[in-house]
């Protein structure tokens, strides 16, 4: 009988041991992490337990040569300090929340899921190393690694900076990504490294995880600068790798760098040719002239399926691109506009840069914002600005600039919107939409309107009641996703007139 209760014993102190806990800094020891007495458990946490350290006055620490492991982190308190010492390390396995007071030292992120680094705080430490191959998402704030962060997994930075001394590792499965885990790009933030004068250095990112667009920068002269790399994914054209790279520094001017851009083979355009390209910036959705004579010849194979192109004597920073050299420079459209003046007419206005080569324009113009129809054709003359003047219609119209080049290529401006003399019956747009959540209703009078969304199935989406002033008004569409195809917007106005139109999701 003792037999059989000593084996129960052991093995109830066995399920007790293996549940996970939750270990609260007390300290009043001393600040060794590693010792028991100090956590409210009165055991040391293990890589099962999640830590919270919130005393406002703490000091925990993990010495030289020990080490620390844990689940989730919590670390609060205003003057509170968690540090791991040289040669000591702190395992964490699950997320990082971080509210205040200092944290400093080496961690290691080593989860087998994605984990998170949240909280208020912008968060500093030593050395960081990724051995999770589902990565670490930057859900927080800014990150400083004043180390060397050591990439065996990807981290994303999700709009935040992530600024570090140095890299080791990092490959087309572990790199920095400068949107976030679901595929959306950022241009904001990204990877910052300060390079001193003739330093260089790789930067291994890429706008989504599927795709690798590592950028190598050598700042050939100047002072040492802080350079800022965020890349996003883009269609500039089919002749273009279909990527940009947002290159930026904390001082502007004061500094030449050469520039090196990597890219995947898929991301090419369809008409790309990597025997003819060179670096270009881009202005909004256009590739421009910059002052420097691009450097035209063949990409460079840098591994299976991934190419690079260089480009020296860079002087300012922003968005690049890798483009064919076409003997003609795009046209760059700065703005296209479309107004309504007391005298009842629509005048539409626009600009193109001065390094733009186009052989004539066409206004474009429609009734359902989906056939187009030529309107007024204008030769290129030696100017920049154009504008045209034309009586309303009764009804809501739609404009568009068609813009054709000495080449013959054709490029479409963005379409706007006017409404007419007098407006008859109500209208929304855009139609089709691609993924928009803000539609725009137009109304024949104010009042109050009764709207109601619903799909082919006649299962209604949102139901509402609005004030509509005549012309133009914004409709926010549901926040939950909506797929695509044919829906219906059936409006009820104050006498009781019904009308329902149809709208295709994308």
């Amino acid at each position: 009988m003792r037999i059989m209760i000593t084996l129960l014993s052991l093995f109830l102190m066995a399920q007790q041991q293996s549940f996970a806990l939750t270990c609260t800094w007390i300290g009043g020891t001393n600040n060794d992490w590693n010792t028991a007495a100090n956590w409210d458990t009165g055991t040391v946490p293990t890589s099962a337990d999640d830590v919270v350290i919130n005393l406002l006055v703490s000091s925990v620490n993990i010495a030289n040569g020990a080490s620390g492991a844990c689940k989730n982190l919590t670390k609060g308190g205003f003057l509170s300090n968690l540090s791991v010492s040289p040669g000591g390390i702190l395992k964490i396995v699950g997320n990082i929340n971080y509210n205040g007071g200092t944290f400093s030292g080496d961690v290691s992120m080593a989860g087998s899921t994605l984990q998170l680094i949240l909280g208020l705080s912008p968060l500093t430490l030593n050395n960081f190393n990724i051995t999770n191959p589902q990565g670490v998402l930057m859900s927080g704030n800014d990150m400083k690694i004043s180390g060397t962060l050591s990439l065996n997994g990807p981290i994303y930075t999700n709009g935040r900076l992530l600024e570090v001394a140095a890299i080791s590792g990092g490959s087309s499965t572990a790199f920095v990504v400068t949107g976030d885990n679901l595929g959306n790009a950022s241009s904001s933030g990204g990877l910052a490294i300060t390079l001193n004068p003739g330093g260089a250095a790789s930067f291994p990112v890429g706008p989504t995880l599927s795709n690798f667009a590592a950028v190598k920068i050598v700042n050939t002269a100047g002072p040492a600068e802080k350079f800022t790399v965020a890349v996003v994914n883009s269609g500039i054209s089919q002749d273009a790798v279909k990527c940009t790279w947002n290159v930026g520094e904390s001082t502007p001017g004061g500094n030449t760098a050469t520039l090196a851009l990597q890219w995947d083979q898929g991301i090419e355009g369809g008409t790309f040719n990597r025997a003819a390209c060179s670096i270009y910036k881009v202005s909004g959705s256009s590739i421009v002239y910059t002052g420097y004579s691009p450097q035209v010849s063949a990409a460079s194979s840098v591994g299976a399926g991934a190419w690079a192109k260089t480009l020296s004597g860079v002087t300012s920073f922003s968005e690049w691109a890798v483009n064919n050299n076409t003997g003609v420079l795009p046209i760059t459209l700065l703005y296209f506009a479309v107004e309504r003046t007391e005298a009842q007419k629509a005048l539409i206005t626009w600009a193109i840069d001065a390094y733009s080569n186009p052989a004539y324009f066409e206004v474009e113009k429609s009734r359902d914002g989906l056939s187009f129809a030529p309107l007024r054709k204008v030769f290129a003359q030696d100017e920049t600005a154009y504008q045209v003047e034309m009586p309303l219609d009764q009804w809501f119209s739609y404009y568009r600039l068609k813009m054709v080049d000495t080449e013959g290529k054709i490029t479409y401006s963005k379409v706007q919107a006017i409404d007419g003399v007098g407006i008859e019956e109500i209208q929304v747009f855009p139609n089709p939409c691609s993924s928009c959540n803000q539609l725009n209703i137009v109304t024949p009078e104010t009042g109050t309107y009764h709207l109601n969304w619903h799909d082919q199935s006649g299962r209604s989406r949102f139901s509402k009641q609005m004030w509509l002033e005549k012309g133009v008004n914004p409709l926010s569409l549901p926040k939950d996703p909506v797929l695509s195809g044919i829906y219906f917007l059936s409006t009820t106005d104050s006498h009781g007139q019904r009308n329902v139109l149809k709208l295709v999701i994308e």
